[in-house]
C-alpha cells in the first residue's frame, strides 16, 4: 500500500527485498501460531477432563466428610 501511494524510486530495492522477507516471515509466523493453538487445544482437551474429574471427586469426599 505504502508503494502505491509513494512516488516511483522513493524506496529502495533493500526496502523492498525486507518488505518480501517479511511477508514471508508474517505467513510462517501465522502458520506456526494456529499449529501450536492446536496443540495446546488438544492439551487443554485433556486437563478440562480431569480436571471436572476431581471436582467430582472432591463433591463426593465433601459429602462423605461431612
Amino acid at each position: 500500500m505504502l508503494s502505491f501511494f509513494l512516488p516511483d524510486g522513493f524506496i529502495s530495492n533493500e526496502e523492498m527485498d525486507m518488505r518480501s522477507t517479511m511477508r514471508s516471515s508474517w505467513t510462517k509466523m501465522v502458520d506456526h501460531a494456529e499449529e501450536v493453538q492446536d496443540e495446546l487445544n488438544e492439551k487443554q482437551r485433556g486437563f478440562q477432563s480431569d480436571l471436572l474429574n476431581d471436582i467430582r471427586m472432591f463433591g463426593e469426599e465433601v459429602s462423605t466428610f461431612r
